[in-house]
């Protein structure tokens, strides 16, 4: 796939979700394949239009991506409500972890207090203050947990709590962390977490769009080819309904699916 998610700008991104918050993923799916069975019949019409190769092959990226997520299956339907029982799971074992560390911290920081270490007691106090609160989402709490693990490292800190869990709480940090962005890394495949949410109004943003653009696209080349049959291929009517409208005017629309 030649589609980089991850090549969009901040604001391309956050524009482009806006508006796949607006089109259910099964709308998109249907519009992107609808689209794409125009293209491969006119699309070398629409080049000099503004719609080339590329553009088709981005449309035929998206649409794999939304078949990747699960869109279409029936597990889908129910897409962005169900969570998946390891990301959930790699969290409560993040949490878990997180928790006995700053115990294993604790207890550090008493001892280093007690011997006047004034260097490793506020190594582990900016810890703590950083690592306050949990955080809910897997990257950051296995953020959360690479800078707890730093600090037990530290020479005076792995020390004072050498016989207080030191070993097995930076042991366990490491095996958490890793099977954090594990879960976050497959996230995006993961019903009902925020990143596949997301990801899956992303995609539909991306579908929209292209779509629009083809149909933009194919409306000048029909008027200059003087072949009004070729809009029509292009129309939007997996994302608004059928076409009611006089030839070059907005199509009447449907409410889109939230």
């Amino acid at each position: 796939m030649t589609l980089d998610l991850d090549s969009f700008s901040s604001d391309a991104r956050a524009a482009l979700v806006k508006v796949g918050k607006r089109f259910g993923s099964e709308d998109t799916l249907a519009q992107a394949e609808q689209t794409l069975t125009a293209l491969a019949a006119h699309g070398v019409k629409l080049s000099d239009a503004g719609f080339n190769g590329e553009d088709t092959q981005d449309l035929t990226d998206a649409k794999q991506f939304l078949i990747d997520a699960g869109v279409g299956r029936e597990s889908a339907r129910a897409g962005k409500k169900e969570t998946s029982k390891a990301y959930v799971d790699a969290l409560k074992q993040g949490k878990a972890t997180r928790l006995r560390a700053l115990s294993v911290l604790g207890g550090a920081r008493r001892g280093l207090l007690r011997a006047g270490a004034k260097e490793g007691v506020n190594a582990i106090d900016a810890v703590t203050t950083q690592v306050g609160t949990a955080a809910d989402d897997a990257t950051a709490l296995a953020t959360q947990l690479d800078v707890m693990g730093k600090a037990l490292a530290r020479p005076d800190v792995a020390a004072a709590t050498a016989t207080r869990g030191g070993t097995k709480a930076l042991t366990d940090l490491g095996t958490s962390a890793a099977a954090l962005r594990a879960v976050s890394q497959d996230a995006a495949a993961v019903p009902g977490t925020p990143e596949h949410t997301q990801r899956l109004d992303l995609l539909d943003g991306i579908v929209v769009g292209l779509c629009r653009d083809a149909r933009r696209a194919a409306r000048t080349a029909a008027k200059e080819l003087g072949d009004a049959a070729l809009a029509k291929e292009f129309e939007l009517t997996k994302l608004y309904g059928p076409v009611k409208a006089k030839a070059g005017e907005e199509p009447k629309t449907k409410t889109p699916t939230p």
